[in-house]
């Protein structure tokens, strides 16, 4: 079982916003992925990239458990040219699930996408800022049951920050 936590950049000023560097395993530990999703995970390794155009910074942090339980993958991106656009987060869900639904109280926006046993919640915060959440559940757990656990843990990193 993986679950991959990645976390980034933000300040908590809407009217300056830059990228900040945070730690993605102190965003979110084992101990929350552990109470959210249940089982047991090792220790979080972390990962640090940039990406496309324009570009963004991306930090990861992954979290690896044991047979039966779910993978988990949390990425924190940051837009540090350009903004964040919630048309590509929708066109992604529907191209990867075939639709998504708008999640409330996460965020300014928050979208969840699945089908069968994968699903996927980003949430963007302010203009450069986006949380991704994917998990891979085994087949026994229903993706609804995942939902409410990726949704606790979007929660607690989004207080973190």
């Amino acid at each position: 079982m993986v679950v991959a936590l990645g976390l980034l950049f933000s300040t908590r000023s809407r009217a300056e916003e830059t990228c900040k560097e945070y730690d993605a395993c102190a965003l979110l530990t084992r101990a929350d992925v552990t109470k959210a999703l249940g089982g047991k995970y090792g220790p979080g390794q972390k990962r640090t990239s940039s990406q496309g155009t324009p570009a963004t910074e991306v930090q990861q942090c992954r979290y690896t458990g044991g047979p039966g339980s779910a993978q988990v993958g949390l990425t924190l991106r940051c837009a540090t040219s350009g903004e964040s656009d919630s048309g590509a987060v929708k066109l992604e869900l529907q191209t990867l699930f075939g639709s998504y639904t708008t999640v409330s109280g996460l965020g300014d926006e928050a979208y969840w996408g699945s089908a069968g046993e994968l699903g996927q919640l980003d949430v963007l915060i302010g203009k450069k800022l986006s949380l991704v959440l994917t998990v891979h559940v085994p087949s026994s757990t229903p993706i609804d049951k995942a939902f409410a656990g990726v949704k606790k843990l979007a929660a607690t990193v989004i207080r973190r920050l």
